[in-house]
């Protein structure tokens, strides 16, 4: 009987180890010289920080669509001329500086006359998916702010931290994913990926996806938001959020960084729904707002924070790769599981 049951231990264990070395498998294609060119591109001098509405915010959002393009995922908007990456909208030039205190998106132009059109800017949020086989109209939704500050007379607002380390990180886990449905692997739920524009205006992308949508908020079983997490340090993560909608998502996480990768995962800056908590303060609250799980990944405010020196230079590649890691982790587990939350 003692043989029975070691043989049966070892049989559960071998297989264990088998299904978890596929997702490690794609993880390890998660490399800190592609973090690296990413950045490299997206907080350039030629993008000019990224200004929402700007000529280099659009490229931003060009690079962005070909990089999906080119990985394999379909375009998740559809338009009268086909799909496309782009989800369009505009906005009101100044953002707005309490959540959702103003209005600030334009959808009737015939009733704005000229003089306030040119309050208004063309902007984008860029949109791709991988379709799932077993339940494909259950979403997981990975995002991460591509815009930033612009630039100010001569001077140029980088954001190298924030969010171009969201936006590579974004990036890296799409590439590992559609590297895995190449190999034919096949995911149970379709995932999105998302990088919203105007975030520094008031987390106006992600508003209008969810306000405008494109699917029923019933149908997204949970969101990781990624926002700022190539500084201060490599062993800790900020996980802002995770237990508001369900204490599941917390705990999935946990269980991922234990098996995976070993960050100290950071509970310190989670304030729950107070009026100055940072979980408002980027694009997963548009999400929460409608009842969906949905946290925060954070690698912590810095002196460098909303200016100029935010630059690559000070970006911890290291402690941005381990943290990418972690959320394709996170991700992959939310799309197969069995149930969602």
């Amino acid at each position: 009987m003692k043989r029975v049951v070691v043989f049966l231990y070892l049989v559960l264990f071998v297989s264990c180890r088998s299904q978890n070395s596929i997702p490690e498998k794609y993880a390890n294609t998660i490399k800190q010289d592609d973090l690296y060119n990413y950045i490299s591109v997206l907080a350039s001098d030629s993008l000019e920080g990224r200004g929402t509405g700007t000529k280099g915010q659009k490229s931003a959002a060009i690079f962005i669509k070909n990089k999906f393009e080119k990985f394999g995922l379909l375009p998740w908007i559809k338009t009268k001329n086909g799909n496309s990456y782009f989800q369009e909208f505009k906005m009101h030039k100044k953002g707005i500086k309490k959540p959702f205190d103003l209005p600030m998106f334009l959808w009737n132009e015939k009733e704005v006359d000229e003089d306030e059109l040119s309050n208004y800017v063309e902007t984008e949020n860029v949109l791709g998916y991988i379709k799932g086989s077993e339940k494909e109209n259950e979403y997981i939704i990975i995002s991460a702010h591509y815009d930033h500050l612009g630039r100010y007379e001569d001077k140029i607002f980088y954001g190298a931290d924030d969010n171009a380390s969201g936006t590579s990180a974004l990036l890296e886990i799409a590439e590992a994913f559609s590297i895995a449905l190449k190999e034919n692997y096949k995911f149970k739920r379709s995932v999105i990926f998302a990088a919203f524009t105007g975030e520094e205006k008031g987390l106006l992308g992600s508003r209008y996806f969810m306000e405008y949508p494109t699917i029923e908020s019933t149908k997204i079983a949970a969101n990781l938001n990624i926002d700022m997490i190539g500084r201060n340090g490599d062993e800790f993560v900020n996980v802002i959020g995770a237990s508001i909608i369900t204490p599941k998502l917390e705990e999935l996480i946990e269980n991922v960084n234990d098996l995976y990768v070993d960050l100290r995962l950071d509970y310190s800056l989670d304030e729950g729904s107070t009026p100055s908590s940072l979980y408002k303060r980027s694009d997963q609250y548009n999400f929460a707002r409608f009842g969906i799980p949905a946290v925060f990944f954070y690698g912590g405010y810095h002196s460098d924070y909303h200016r100029t020196s935010d630059t690559i230079d000070k970006i911890n590649f290291s402690g941005l790769s381990k943290r990418t890691i972690l959320i394709f982790h996170t991700a992959w587990e939310l799309v197969n599981m069995k149930e969602r939350f």
